[in-house]
Parts: C-alpha cells; sequence; structure tokens
C-alpha cells in the first residue's frame, strides 16, 4: 500500500499529469551574447591598464599562441606585461561564433583595433578557449594570427571610449 501510495504521488514523465523536468537550452545567440560582452571587458580592461581585472578574466596558465617565430607560446605574465603596455584607442569583436566543447567554450572572432599611435588599424583572427572556474569564465588560451583586407561583417559590442 505504501508503495503503491509512492508511486501514486509521483507522476511519471509522459504520462498525463507528468511533467518532464524543465532543460534550459544555450542558444547560439546566447553564447555569442555572453562571450562578446567577456571578450569586450577583456579589451576595455586592457585599454584601461586594469591589471586586476585583466588577471581575474585569466586562468593562471593562461598562454598566448601566434605563428610568429619562436613558436612557443607566450606566458600569462608577459601577455599581460606586453597586452597593458600597449595603446588601443578603439576596438571592434566581428565574425563571432561560439562552440561548446564539454566545460569549455570555443570562441573564435575578429578583433579589429585602433592603436592610439598609429593610424592604422590591426585585425586578427582570434581563436580564444575560455573555461569556466568557480562559476565564472575565464580564459586558458588564445590563437590569434594578424589578418589583412578584413570586410566589414554584422556588428559586435565596441570598446570605442
Amino acid at each position: 500500500a505504501l508503495l503503491l501510495a509512492l508511486v501514486a504521488a509521483v507522476p511519471s514523465a509522459g504520462q498525463p499529469g507528468g511533467q518532464e523536468p524543465a532543460r534550459r537550452v544555450v542558444t547560439s545567440t546566447r553564447l555569442v551574447t555572453l562571450f562578446s560582452g567577456l571578450e569586450s571587458e577583456l579589451v576595455t580592461a586592457i585599454q584601461r591598464k586594469d591589471k586586476s581585472t585583466l588577471g581575474s578574466l585569466l586562468q593562471e596558465d593562461f598562454s598566448l599562441w601566434t605563428p610568429a617565430p619562436p613558436g612557443a607560446p607566450l606566458p600569462r605574465e608577459e601577455w599581460m606585461a606586453k597586452a597593458l603596455a600597449s595603446r588601443i584607442q578603439s576596438f571592434e569583436v566581428r565574425q563571432m561564433a561560439v562552440q561548446m566543447a564539454g566545460d569549455t567554450a570555443v570562441v573564435n572572432f575578429v578583433l579589429e583595433q585602433k592603436p592610439a599611435t598609429s593610424r592604422k588599424d590591426r585585425s586578427y583572427f582570434i581563436v580564444d578557449l575560455w573555461k569556466q572556474a568557480g562559476g565564472q569564465w575565464q580564459l586558458s588560451t588564445r590563437y590569434q594570427a594578424p589578418v589583412a583586407g578584413v570586410s566589414p561583417g554584422p556588428r559586435r559590442p565596441t570598446g570605442k571610449e
């Protein structure tokens, strides 16, 4: 009798009166919005020379990979020093795509920067690997290559000050 009462009290999925558990679907649009914000926050921290914010967005073992010699990754502290020494007047994140691979978000996009010391814009094709740590997304690895002749694509958040 007790078992019968328990079975009657818990409706089963797919039967009348039963409910499917709520599932949150993460769409590509939602992911692009989330990571557009994180990428903009990263470059804005560089613009403002905000080492604390920049550091909080990077994992301790962060590294930057580029096709330029010597072909070895640039470690976190060296990349932060180089990035914080740069002067970016404005930037734009374009053509972003995000795919989830387990607990890692693979984010690729074109980053266009206008340096404060030059009239010539610099464009990079970037692939970032973001991992969630303690409920916060942090950048673990960046692959970056310069590109030339990038045609304008869909507009994304900018960091114009």
